[in-house]
């Protein structure tokens, strides 16, 4: 690797560095979260709130999505098929990601 090029990851690196430092240490509570790799078994989420997720889930396996694409299937598998209110699917989801009510716009975590 040339040497202008470490110098640039290394640059890099730093700044990753001191966002992680000053986001734990500075920002507000709603910034803060990290990606569950179980979902913790003391979440309840009604039948409406599993049937929801299960369709995001199937969705996600074909195609690619763009962040507005994915939004709006978002709100069509609530309105349509599972009947449920957006703010109680989000509410899943971030409970199933984040083991929190709330947090940064859902799409982006997925669209491709």
């Amino acid at each position: 690797m040339k040497m202008r090029q470490k110098k640039k990851l290394h640059m890099f690196k730093d700044r990753l560095r001191f966002a992680k430092k000053w986001v734990s240490e500075f920002s507000d509570e709603q910034f803060k979260f990290q990606l569950q790799h179980k979902v913790n078994e003391s979440i309840s989420l009604d039948d409406k709130q599993k049937k929801a997720l299960k369709l995001v889930a199937e969705i996600l396996k074909h195609g690619k999505w763009t962040e507005q694409t994915l939004f709006n299937e978002f709100y069509n598998i609530c309105r349509d098929e599972a009947q449920i209110d957006p703010k109680e699917f989000f509410k899943a989801a971030y409970l199933v990601l984040l083991n929190k009510e709330r947090g940064p716009k859902l799409a982006p975590f997925y669209s491709q």
